[in-house]
């Protein structure tokens, strides 16, 4: 079971997102494999989809698996240039985390969630 606890889930676009991450196992004897978190875009609508990676973190195994008893800590750096989260008649664009914890063996299943996150535009002071 993975947790994801976010700071904050509205974000200005230039700023970081931080949080803190949480995996259980199902058997407290299995050691994962590795595990990812990414942050990125995407959009649905019309028109040609598009989908970008703007930063992936490799959490180690032994991370994930001592991450119960102490949460893992993480920052990522939304770009300044956005693209904002939109909502419109035509296209969306729209954020999320994406965790992905991998087992060992061929044929063992992965632990995956995604969280969304709204990115606005940033205020200029």
């Amino acid at each position: 079971m993975i947790e994801l606890r976010l700071d904050q889930k509205t974000i200005a676009a230039g700023d970081s997102l931080s949080g803190r991450l949480v995996w259980r196992g199902r058997d407290t004897q299995e050691q994962p494999k590795k595990g990812t978190l990414t942050a990125r875009w995407h959009t649905e609508g019309r028109g040609t989809r598009d989908r970008h990676v703007v930063q992936e973190l490799s959490l180690a195994p032994e991370q994930l698996m001592a991450s119960e008893s102490l949460p893992l800590d993480f920052s990522i750096q939304i770009p300044k240039a956005g693209p904002i989260t939109y909502n419109g008649y035509l296209i969306r664009i729209l954020w999320e985390l994406k965790v992905v914890v991998e087992m060992p063996g061929l044929f063992a299943k992965k632990d995956k969630h995604t969280w969304p996150i709204q990115v606005t535009a940033r205020r200029e002071e």
